[in-house]
């Protein structure tokens, strides 16, 4: 079992809120995954709550988070399963019916890295809209090379 030390993460957390949160943080460390890097983010996202959308509203423009099932073995042999979040920019959505797909990509340690899912696949548990963005195009793929940012849609509540 890995060890684990604490250090404050951030003075923006109060007290409190580590309080409620202890649980989880002990969840976390008892499996292992737990790194205070990741930590504050996953935190984080449990106070903003985000929308979930169907896979039919998933449109070009959306910075989304898609939350992808993941099976591994183990050292043992069992199969151990996990969610990992790929967050990034909806650059085009394909195809029509069950064949339908998006392109979504994200910027990793300033390398682009992009990922091709079928929206309809078991394997994708939920997608989050986090913002959407301004776009008059059905196919964006010019933001690749472009240094413009694209203009963030205000959300109306």
């Amino acid at each position: 079992m890995p060890t684990v030390t604490w250090q404050p993460l951030s003075n923006q957390l109060n007290s409190s809120f580590w309080l409620n949160k202890a649980y989880s943080i002990v969840l976390l460390a008892l499996d292992g995954l737990f790194s205070f890097r990741y930590a504050r983010r996953i935190l984080m996202a449990e106070q903003t709550k985000l929308a979930v959308l169907q896979p039919t509203d998933v449109t070009t423009g959306q910075q989304i988070r898609v939350h992808q099932k993941i099976k591994e073995l183990n050292t043992k042999g069992e199969e151990k399963g996990r969610i990992q979040v790929f967050e990034g920019l909806v650059l085009t959505v394909q195809g029509s019916g069950i064949s339908r797909t998006m392109t979504v990509r994200k910027i990793a340690e300033g390398v682009g890295v992009e990922r091709i899912y079928p929206i309809n696949s078991p394997i994708i548990d939920k997608i989050e809209l986090v913002r959407k963005m301004k776009t008059s195009r059905k196919h964006i793929g010019y933001v690749r090379t472009s240094k413009k940012r694209l203009k963030e849609i205000k959300s109306t509540k």
